[in-house]
């Protein structure tokens, strides 16, 4: 195993997991300014991963016959148009194509992964990709509080500044980052074609069909989780304030703050 391209790997797991922490506990606020209903929310929320679902396996295919890190680079920098939309989004609609364009190359993580199981051995490809597994939880650690921090001064801070950290990532991947797929070689080796047998066979097997369910509610429980728990404190704090607020004040008297 060698060490330098698993941490190079790490490196850019860690900061663009930390660019996605940053804008995903701010897109509901982000859209209520737009005026968004709870049901756009969540499908704005939900935008990401679904373009993200039908994408990362086309991505992945074409990773194994051109090389991860042109493909990881490509990722990045659709992550990087898609912040930078978000950032000088105006309306819902353009929110909406930022979240796609950011979701239609998100292979990041799925390709990160291929790229672990490439230049590790069956021996040590569990803690390869455990740091994967590391760089992910460090990223959701830090990128929410910074986005929080950077959302006080106006919400297009926090998305300019995801937008820079994926730069970093681009950077990262074309300087220090070895391509680990033969490309001549796959060239001329024949791919499997997609098979829905297989696929069925994959998820109906009694091991691996149990964690892709298990790991299908515990993303699933997550998301929601997610997905909404901005919105839910902001109310809960809003309602504590109007529980502990005076509403026996004389007309003529000043309105709390939060009504101004």
């Amino acid at each position: 195993m060698k060490n330098k391209p698993l941490l190079t790997i790490f490196l850019i797991v860690f900061v663009d997991l930390l660019g996605f922490g940053i804008i995903l506990p701010l897109l509901p606020y982000i859209a209520e300014k737009f005026k968004a209903d709870p049901a756009q929310i969540g499908f704005l929320s939900a935008t990401y991963s679904f373009f993200q679902l039908i994408a990362t396996p086309i991505l992945g295919r074409l990773s194994d016959r051109y090389g991860r890190k042109k493909l990881l680079i490509i990722s990045q920098i659709g992550s990087t148009l898609g912040y930078l939309l978000l950032g000088l989004a105006h309306n819902l609609p353009l929110l909406f194509i930022s979240r796609m364009v950011d979701g239609i190359t998100g292979g990041n993580i799925s390709i990160a992964q291929a790229y672990i199981a490439d230049v590790t051995t069956k021996e040590n490809r569990a803690k390869g990709m455990g740091m994967i597994g590391a760089a992910f939880g460090l990223g959701f650690i830090f990128g929410p509080a910074i986005g929080g921090f950077l959302a006080g001064f106006g919400y297009s801070y926090p998305a300019y500044f995801a937008m820079g950290v994926s730069c970093i990532t681009v950077l990262a991947t074309a300087l220090f980052l070895p391509e680990s797929v033969d490309v001549k070689k796959a060239a001329t080796t024949k791919q499997t074609a997609f098979n829905l047998a297989e696929f069925k066979k994959i998820i109906f097997n009694p091991t691996i069909g149990y964690l892709i369910v298990v790991f299908f509610l515990l993303n699933t429980s997550f998301s929601v989780l997610q997905g909404n728990f901005a919105l839910w404190t902001l109310r809960q704090n809003l309602a504590s304030v109007l529980s502990k607020t005076d509403f026996s004040l004389p007309i003529s008297g000043s309105l709390p703050s939060f009504f101004s």
